[in-house]
């Protein structure tokens, strides 16, 4: 009797885990069946594109020289051209061909970047042109890389005497100036050196600074030095555009200087490129620069700012060659104008009056 249990109980056993293991052998060849059937249930994972093409590059990182320890970041962008900002260069190529041909302008050269995205287009790279008062911008840079380890620079106050057989360039865009005789700190120089373009104050800015500092700095940022006392020496628009990427990215001063000198050119008194072209309410920071060789009566004006569209932020530098100065601001205008529709979202309406940064008497 008990054998016959113990039989009996065996075979319910064995029945048991018989059925486990088919269960178990069922389970395995359901989900193979399944796995195998993957992507008509749903969709294959994308494994040979990592996003757009912009996206698939490589990139170059320009780092500040100078130190034995470190190596602060200037900047950060793709080594090739933005295929999504593609039309616009496109636009921008037409816009230029058309302006050459009312005789408006005989060479431009544009490069435009987008911070957010890294994304970048150049025109006419190797073009280039002589910087004029666009060398403000690295001399004020030297200026405040000074202020930062000296205390109190910025209010130390100075009497502007002109310098006897030092040869003072006429402006066809005059702003307001300092005066001889006059007393005025580093602050109110580098105001009128960078907001107003003044001639005499960036002279008596000189007078406080190293030059040695600002041939530097071209280096410092990853630019050839250049020859000072080269009166034809020139830049390109991409070249330039490195020193409003290291102020937007605080990469040679610190934020708060970096932050300081935006707002100075902020300020900037010269409204007949960019802003015109631009809404009204753009926010923007910008150095202008214009040189006329009587010689050849050629003229070249250029611009390089940074504007904010839909809280995004754009670096556009346009360098321009040609015989009337007025004309290229028209130039400017219609480049900052199509530039800003296409990137823009918002219907804009042209007109600008008044800058959107305070302003800082002097």
């Amino acid at each position: 009797m008990s054998s016959t249990k113990t039989a009996k109980s065996s075979s319910k056993s064995l029945r048991k885990r018989t059925i486990a293991i088919g269960f178990f052998t069922l389970g395995i060849l359901a989900s193979m069946a399944i796995f195998s059937a993957k992507g008509k249930f749903w969709p294959e994972p994308n494994h040979t594109q990592v996003g757009t093409p912009d996206d698939v590059n490589i990139y170059t990182i320009q780092r500040l020289k100078g130190f034995q320890n470190i190596q602060p970041v200037v900047s950060v962008g793709p080594q090739e051209e933005s295929v999504k900002l593609q039309p616009l260069k496109n636009e921008l190529e037409g816009l230029i061909d058309s302006l050459k041909k009312t005789g408006d302008v005989s060479a431009v050269s544009i490069y435009l970047k987008n911070f957010k995205r890294g994304r970048w287009i150049s025109i006419n790279a190797d073009n280039e042109f002589h910087p004029a008062s666009l060398m403000k911008v690295p001399l004020m840079l030297a200026v405040l890389k000074k202020a930062e380890s000296m205390s109190g620079m910025l209010e130390k106050k100075i009497v502007y005497k002109k310098q006897p057989g030092k040869k003072m360039f006429g402006q066809h865009f005059q702003g307001p100036s300092i005066v001889e005789g006059g007393t005025y700190s580093i602050h109110d120089l580098i105001y009128y050196c960078a907001a107003n373009s003044d001639n005499q104050a960036t002279h008596a800015l000189e007078t406080n600074v190293d030059l040695s500092k600002v041939i530097n700095l071209f280096e410092d940022i990853g630019l050839p030095k250049p020859d000072m006392q080269n009166g034809d020496y020139t830049i390109s628009a991409r070249d330039f555009s490195s020193f409003m990427e290291t102020i937007f990215n605080a990469g040679f001063l610190s934020p708060e200087y970096s932050e300081y000198a935006a707002e100075m050119l902020g300020n900037s008194s010269f409204k007949e490129g960019f802003s015109k072209g631009m809404p009204a309410n753009t926010k923007m920071w910008h150095k202008f620069g214009e040189w006329t060789r009587p010689e050849s009566q050629e003229a070249e004006l250029h611009e390089s700012g940074v504007f904010f569209v839909d809280g995004k932020p754009y670096l556009l530098t346009v360098m321009t060659r040609g015989k009337d100065l007025d004309k290229l601001t028209t130039v400017l205008q219609k480049i900052a104008g199509l530039t800003v529709r296409r990137v823009t979202k918002a219907p804009m309406s042209i007109a600008r009056t008044t800058s959107n940064f305070r302003s800082m008497g002097c």
